[in-house]
This record gives structure tokens, sequence and C-alpha cells, in this order.
């Protein structure tokens, strides 16, 4: 028995520690605050139809967080080690499962 993984590439980008765009293909990125960020898509993308994965560019990086915040926005809050609000560059991927599978 083999399984079937299907994806499709919704978007993808870096964005600046001061939220200067890097670059950006499907969406664009900003910041809105300390350690925060919006990721917002050209396409919508419900949280039950996609993933974003996030990757700092910061050696005191700690912790990373991204919130669904509505189809088209994704929230991304970034802290250090100590637990502090980061300003960090980071990469970004949205993934969207194929329409053809389920579940």
């Amino acid at each position: 028995m083999s399984i079937q993984l299907a994806e499709l590439l919704q978007a993808f980008g870096s964005c600046g520690p001061a939220g200067e765009e890097v670059f950006d293909v499907g969406g664009e990125s900003a910041r809105t605050g300390v350690g925060v960020y919006t990721v917002t898509l050209d396409a919508a993308c419900a949280a039950t139809e996609c993933s974003v994965q996030i990757t700092p560019r910061s050696a005191t990086f700690g912790q990373a967080t991204v919130e669904h915040t509505s189809a088209t926005v994704k929230t991304v809050r970034l802290w250090n080690a100590a637990g502090a609000a980061l300003d960090c560059g980071f990469d970004y991927k949205v993934s969207r499962r194929s329409p053809n599978q389920n579940g």
C-alpha cells in the first residue's frame, strides 16, 4: 500500500526584520509590531486547507507561531529564547492540499 501526498505551493517569500520585503510570491509580508508580522495571501486559503511554515533568520531566535487570522491573513509572532518579542527576518512557505485529496 502506498500513500500519495499532494500539495500545491500557494505562496512563499522572505521578510526582513523591519518588515521590508526581500521577496514575496503569491502574497505580501509586513511588520505590524515588535515581533509581529503578517503574511497576506493573494488567494484565500483557509486554515483547514493550508499550512504555513516559518524559518526565522536569526541566531537569537527562540520560538515562532503562526495564527490563521483569516483565509488571506496569517499572523507570525517571533520571540527570543528569553520569551521577549523579537524583530527577526524570516522565510515563509504556504502549502495547500490538493483539491483531489480527501481529509
